[in-house]
């Protein structure tokens, strides 16, 4: 097991340990006090374990070395069960949805608030330090999955912070404040879900992920480059590909173009330190 593997595998374990404990206290919360917010949470959370599972699959598979059958390696299986993740988190949104309208239509009053409020509290607590330990391990791992998981623990803390204000007004009469905080509850969940799905699409579709005038810029102050075009990039799991032709000048050898071409590569990996390749092809004069 590679050294990236075995640390996001690490960071996927310890958040499936802590998402599994608070969906339990969420799940016999809910059970007490029947706020429709706190099982909205629990049952996020249990998909959210599950998801963990998942996502050690699939950097198992994504940060396998590449092969004959797939010569630029495995990274998209990481892209994929990001994606997937994305996907359940949506039906995750139409069940909250459902239970908090019809909680909407017979509301119910919640018992034993003080249970769930202090539930609820704990876990907003945990899941904004949650949040904090994923993003910096994204961040240095370059991992599509575990920054997913930290915007997925920020939107937790921030549900069960407000599930706490919804169970502290039911308790004093307002039953309806608590489906109306599980509707809000399942739109962070859908907007978690969709920035999750676009994020893994733009990777699935090779949107660009550099921008060509920076690199078009980078080349051109390279010495003997008269001109840079069509200009590519593409990525996953923070390793970016950029490939782009250049111009020199008719008159050099072969030789010298291929040290200048050696040179704008350096450029390019320099200015963008994300950059993993860089592919130059180099054509007679400038390039309009």
């Amino acid at each position: 097991m590679t050294d990236r593997r075995r640390e996001l595998v690490l960071t996927l374990t310890v958040a499936l340990l802590v998402h599994g404990s608070l969906a339990a206290a969420q799940g016999v919360s809910a059970a007490i006090t029947g706020s429709i917010a706190v099982t909205a949470s629990a049952l996020e959370g249990l998909v959210g374990g599950s998801m963990h599972l998942l996502g050690i699959a699939g950097i198992w598979l994504g940060t396998r070395p590449a092969d004959p059958r797939h010569p630029y390696g495995y990274a998209r299986y990481e892209t994929l069960a990001s994606m997937f993740i994305g996907m359940v988190l949506l039906i995750t949104v139409a069940i909250v949805v459902r239970g908090s309208v019809n909680r909407l239509a017979d509301p119910e009053e919640v018992s034993t608030p003080l249970l769930g409020v202090a539930v609820m509290l704990v876990s907003g607590c945990t899941g904004f330090g949650l949040h904090r330990f994923l993003r910096s391990r994204g961040e240095r791992l370059h991992s599509a999955v575990i920054s997913s998981e930290s915007t997925h623990a920020w939107a937790d803390a921030a549900t069960d912070v407000s599930i706490v204000v919804g169970i502290a007004v039911s308790g004093i009469g307002l039953e309806r404040v608590d489906p109306m905080i599980g509707l809000g509850a399942a739109a962070l969940i859908g907007w978690r879900a969709f920035s999750i799905v676009r994020g893994a699409a733009d990777v699935l579709t090779d949107a660009a992920m550099v921008d060509p005038d920076e690199i078009t810029r980078v080349a051109c102050s390279v010495p003997g480059v008269v001109g840079c075009h069509a200009v590519r990039s593409r990525g996953v799991g923070g390793r970016l590909q950029v490939d782009l032709h250049i111009g020199v000048a008719p008159e050099l050898t072969v030789r010298e173009a291929h040290d200048i071409a050696e040179q704008v590569e350096k450029a390019v990996e320099e200015s963008v330190s994300e950059v993993a390749e860089v592919l130059v092809h180099v054509g007679v004069g400038r390039h309009e």
